[in-house]
């Protein structure tokens, strides 16, 4: 868990490439497919706050979802020896833990120690034509690194409290992700 571009994807994906067992679910399409869904169908488009409203009433059960789901996918998959692996910037810490750590070994990753200005210049410099960050410009994704740096810092006091590993991949973002899958490998994957 975590915010967007701190390398939950890129960690998902390495370990799925290279561990047959495991397989990548990307829990925020569901997730915000959902939400949609819900307030499509329900909700007075014209009026924002009953859109709003609407969404924080509606927020609890599609999180109840995704929990039943996560389960639901962790059965699926147990005959065939095989384990999932969940990418989700949705959850914070203490919902992981009261949901998701009977099933799953959870690990969340940040950027608490980053500055606004370095984190634009490595995103715009790691940007491949799919990622979301390149189709916003430079003020828009000014507020997204604003908000990821403030969120991984909530998070990784979360982590301290409810005991869960919290990776920073401030700085040299490659070089922590590397730290990060040895991490998982000798705690999750090699046990």
């Amino acid at each position: 868990i975590g915010p967007q571009r701190c390398g939950k994807t890129s960690i998902t994906n390495y370990i799925s490439n290279n561990f047959f067992q495991y397989e990548p679910y990307r829990v925020d399409a569901t997730m915000t497919a959902l939400n949609s869904l819900f307030i499509e169908k329900t909700a007075v488009k014209e009026d924002p706050n009953a859109v709003e409203l609407h969404f924080l009433l509606t927020q609890d059960k599609v999180r109840q979802f995704l929990f039943n789901l996560c389960q639901e996918i962790q059965f699926d998959l147990k005959p065939l020896n095989k384990k999932v692996i969940l990418d989700t910037v949705q959850l914070d810490v203490k919902e992981a833990k009261e949901n998701l750590e009977d099933d799953f070994d959870i690990y969340c990753l940040g950027m608490p120690n980053e500055n606004v200005q370095n984190l634009m210049i490595n995103i715009r410099k790691n940007d491949t034509l799919f990622d979301w960050t390149n189709q916003i410009g430079r003020f828009r994704l000014e507020r997204v690194c604003y908000d990821i740096i403030e969120r991984s810092k909530i998070l990784q006091k979360e982590c301290e409290k409810y005991n869960i590993t919290f990776f920073d991949t401030s700085g040299n973002r490659q070089e922590k992700l590397k730290l990060a899958i040895e991490e998982i490998k000798k705690k999750s994957i090699n046990n």
